[in-house]
This record gives structure tokens, sequence and C-alpha cells, in this order.
């Protein structure tokens, strides 16, 4: 069987510092898992098939890498921030690699990992809020909270909160479709009055509803 074969070099990677003899070691595999093995049952195909793939993706982040960490140092990332060390990218995971490229303020570089490695818009959201919050890069956050968003407006409130930003978590919390969770965001500032009147809202909004039900109007 070729599978343990390729699991083999696979492990050899991640202990490789080197980026060509992990490029190696990840075309090895890569060609090994892409062997069609007659013995194999179906599930095992499918397995060898992802793992082809994966092995492609993350040399394709390998190289991605290598060109970053040639850009930092060439253009000294990082030392706006404090930092004299020169930028390790090569062997990071992806979503490690994202969180370091906005904390050292490189958005576009970071956009653009995503774009060529094909993130989720999704996934992508919540780990640009995390970096731009960790390098508190909260004015370029709140911008970023202005476009709609596909995970909702909480994941802002909550970061903004979190660091002690609530003078934009404020301005979101109308954003935030329940109107029960918009109430906990105003007790949680303190502000008690906007919190019972988002609970009154709410539950007008209930009533509505189920007297719409009651009457039937709507329905089918």
């Amino acid at each position: 069987r070729k599978r343990p074969a390729a699991v083999a070099a696979l492990h050899r990677v991640f202990r490789q510092q080197n980026y060509d003899e992990r490029t190696k070691l990840l075309r090895f595999s890569k060609d090994l898992f892409g062997i069609n093995d007659p013995s194999a049952t179906d599930s095992e195909k499918s397995s060898m098939q992802f793992m082809a793939q994966a092995c492609v993706e993350e040399m394709d982040l390998l190289a991605a890498q290598l060109t970053l960490e040639e850009k930092a140092n060439a253009k000294s990332w990082g030392r706006s921030f404090g930092s004299s060390t020169s930028q390790r990218f090569l062997g990071l995971p992806l979503v490690t690699t994202l969180v370091k490229l906005l904390e050292l303020g490189e958005v576009r570089e970071a956009d653009e990992l995503r774009a060529r490695m094909k993130v989720s818009d999704k996934r992508y959201w919540r780990i640009k809020i995390r970096g731009l919050a960790a390098a508190e890069s909260f004015e370029e956050l709140n911008a970023f909270a202005i476009v709609t968003s596909p995970i909702g407006y909480e994941p802002f409130v909550e970061t903004f909160l979190k660091y002690g930003r609530q003078d934009f978590a404020l301005a979101l919390v109308p954003k935030v479709k329940s109107s029960e969770q918009q109430a906990q965001y105003y007790q949680q500032m303190g502000l008690h009055d906007q919190a019972q009147r988002a609970r009154s809202q709410g539950h007008e909004r209930s009533g509505a509803g189920r007297l719409l039900n009651i009457l039937g109007v709507g329905r089918g």
C-alpha cells in the first residue's frame, strides 16, 4: 500500500525547516497519494484524493509564505511595532499566517493570501476581526464593520467590548438582530434604560407576530 509511505513522508514534512526539503517531501507524498491502488476501498480512495489535494494546498501555502518572508525582510515589516527581529512565516498554519499579517498591519497581504488560499467569507471575517483587534487597529475594524457582515454584528460588538472600545460597540448594537441580545449588550455597558427599551421593542414585535398567527394572516 502507498498510503503508509505517503503518511510517513508527511510526518517528516513538519520536522523540516527548509523550504526546499518541505516542498520535496510534500510533492513525494502527493504523488504517492495520487497513485491508483486497485486494492483500496472507495473510502480509502476518497481519502487518498483528499490528502493529495491537501499536499498541493500546503505547497501553495509554503510558496506564499516564502514570498511573505522575503517581502517582510526587504520592507522591514513590524519595525514600526517595535519588533527588531526578522519575520518568520514558513511552516505556520494558514490561520496563524493570516492573523500575523493583520497584526503587522499588512491587511492587503492578508486579503491577497485569503483569496489565493480560497478562505471562505465567514471564516475570514472572524480571522480578520481577531487580527485587527490584536493589532489594536480599532478604526480599521470599525470601518470593516460598516460593510454588510456575513457573520452578523455580534462578533464586532463583543470584540469592541472586550478591548474596552464601548464607543464603537454602541453604534453597532442596533444592527444586532436579537432584541434580547441588544439588551444584554446595553446592560453590559451600564445603559439600563436602553436595555429596557430594547427588551420592550422585542416584546412588541413578538406580540405582533403572535397576533398574526392567531388570526391566520400570512398562512398559505
